[in-house]
C-alpha cells in the first residue's frame, strides 16, 4: 500500500476493525467484543473459551495457506509457521471472520477454526454463512439447496436424482458429482456451501 495515500478509511487498522459478531453478525457494542470479534452471548454459547476437538495440523496449514494465497503481508492471517498454533491463532481467526463476514476467503477461515479444534464454534459460524449442504451417505450425496425455479430443469437432468422426503434433501448418486457441480456453478455461483471436506464457496 502507498503510505502517502493512506487515509483513516483505508488504513489497515481501520479495515481490520470488527464491527459485527463472527457468529450471529449482530453489531458489537463493547470493547472486548470488538477486540475478539464475537459478542458476549456468543462467547458463552458457542465454544469460544476452549477447543472441543483434536487439532488437525495438516488441515489447519492447508486452510490457512488457501486463505493467505494472493494476500499481502498486512492482510495474511499468519506470516510464519511459528504462528500456526495456540489460542492466539484462534482469536485471530475469529476476529478476521468478524471483519470479513461473508467474503469468499472466510470459508477457509471456518475450516481453519475447525481444524484448530474449535468444532462447535466453526459449526455455528458455518450455520450463519452456508446455504447449501452436501452430505455423503453411502453411494449417494444428499444435497440441500435453496429453491430455484431456473435450476429445476438441471436438477431433473441429473441421472438417478430423486427427492428424499425423509431427509428433506435431493439425493444424487455420488458418481454424478460432475453434473451436480455444473448445476451449482451455473445456478448458485458465489453461494457458501459445506461438503464432506468443509466449507467452500461455489465458484
Amino acid at each position: 500500500m502507498n503510505r502517502m495515500n493512506t487515509t483513516y478509511e483505508t488504513a489497515p487498522a481501520t479495515i481490520l476493525l470488527a464491527t459485527h459478531c463472527a457468529c450471529c453478525a449482530r453489531p458489537l457494542v463493547d470493547a472486548v467484543s470488538v477486540e475478539t470479534g464475537i459478542g458476549p452471548d456468543c462467547r458463552k454459547k458457542h465454544g469460544f473459551a476452549a477447543p472441543d476437538a483434536e487439532v488437525d495440523e495438516a488441515a489447519l496449514v492447508a486452510a490457512l495457506s488457501a486463505y493467505n494465497q494472493g494476500r499481502g503481508y498486512e492482510t495474511a492471517i499468519v506470516t510464519s509457521q511459528a504462528d500456526v498454533s495456540g489460542r492466539t491463532l484462534a482469536n485471530r481467526i475469529v476476529h478476521r471472520i468478524a471483519v470479513e463476514q461473508d467474503v469468499p476467503g472466510v470459508a477457509h477461515l471456518v475450516n481453519a477454526l475447525r481444524a484448530l479444534g474449535f468444532a462447535k464454534l466453526a459449526a455455528r459460524v458455518a450455520k450463519r454463512l452456508v446455504r447449501i449442504t452436501i452430505t455423503a451417505e453411502g453411494a449417494d450425496l444428499l444435497v440441500v439447496a435453496p429453491y430455484s425455479e431456473e435450476a429445476l430443469t438441471a436438477w431433473r437432468g441429473i441421472p438417478g436424482r430423486r427427492w428424499d422426503k425423509a431427509a428433506k434433501a435431493t439425493r444424487v448418486p455420488a458418481k454424478c458429482a460432475r453434473p451436480l457441480w455444473d448445476l451449482l456453478r451455473t445456478h448458485f455461483r458465489g453461494v457458501f456451501a459445506v461438503g464432506p471436506k468443509g466449507v467452500f464457496v461455489v465458484a
